[in-house]
């Protein structure tokens, strides 16, 4: 059984089209390797994206906004609904042939990690809970900013919503990404996601919207989430950088999928050997 995990921080903040291409790149390469490695990974990015669900329609996005403002568009290889990506943090696991994962259903291995980032936030001095979400609107499912509005527990903060994630599954293995939001520029959200009520986005919030940390580190916060998931997962944790088979992954994704309207537009699968599990 692995009991550890590579950890890969990325330094600079990436473009939409290497954040997803990596994400990707690391789950194809744990599906074919003979004795892979859980992976948890952090990221940032640079310019700004809004990314939508595998199965989301575009017509959901101000698309004409994004480009004007200097914002990329991508669709993710998981499912959920859209999220600006702007001044935040984002997470990415992949696992699922270790012991630990047995027998566990995508919602399972989402609290789990849930439990892991709650532990880590905590570390850092923010009070965030694992909780059920408030369903009283009935309209909560459809804008609120996350990438999965049905999850069954929420991170929240001061009753407010400061993580979203989602999954994708194939042969036994998973992806679990997801926005760790520090500040929240509702008005912009609404803008590109055609949402006419801001209210729907009430219960949205970032964690230094909610509590003021004084010299707040991002780096310190990355170590803090490490040894969450350390701490949960029983299991100790390694440095890592991209192989050169992720590296070659990820260049393949990039030229022949996410760069592209008929993966982006039209959600249309590249067809490329290499990278088609």
């Amino acid at each position: 059984m692995n009991k550890e995990f590579r950890i890969i921080i990325d330094q600079n903040p990436n473009s939409s089209q290497v954040n997803m291409a990596v994400d990707e790149a690391i789950f194809l390469n744990y599906i074919t390797a003979q004795n892979p490695i859980p992976v948890l990974r952090f990221y940032r990015w640079d310019p700004p994206a809004i990314s939508i669900g595998y199965f989301q329609k575009p017509e959901d996005i101000d698309i004409e906004s994004c480009k004007r403002m200097n914002i990329e568009f991508i669709r993710r290889p998981t499912g959920g609904r859209s999220v600006l990506h702007d001044n935040e943090l984002t997470y990415s696991v992949i696992g699922g042939k270790e012991k630990f994962f047995e027998n566990k259903s995508l919602i399972d291995i989402y609290s789990i990690i849930s439990k892991a980032l709650v532990k880590g936030l905590r570390k850092y001095g923010f009070e965030v809970e694992f909780k059920k979400p408030d369903y009283k609107n009935n309209q909560y499912h459809l804008k609120v900013l996350c990438f999965d509005s049905t999850s069954t527990f929420e991170i929240t903060l001061n009753n407010k919503k400061v993580v979203g994630s989602a999954q994708v599954r194939k042969k036994g293995v998973f992806l679990q990404h997801g926005s760790i939001i520090l500040s929240l520029d509702k008005e912009k959200v609404a803008r590109l996601l055609k949402i006419k009520n801001i209210k729907l986005l009430e219960k949205a919030s970032g964690l230094l919207d909610e509590m003021k940390i004084q010299n707040f580190e991002i780096e310190r916060l990355i170590s803090n989430l490490v040894s969450g998931f350390s701490e949960v997962f029983g299991m100790e944790t390694c440095k890592s950088i991209l192989s050169e088979q992720e590296i070659d992954f990820t260049q393949l994704l990039i030229e022949n999928k996410y760069s592209k309207a008929s993966w982006n537009i039209n959600a249309k699968e590249i067809k490329n050997e290499k990278v088609t599990i």
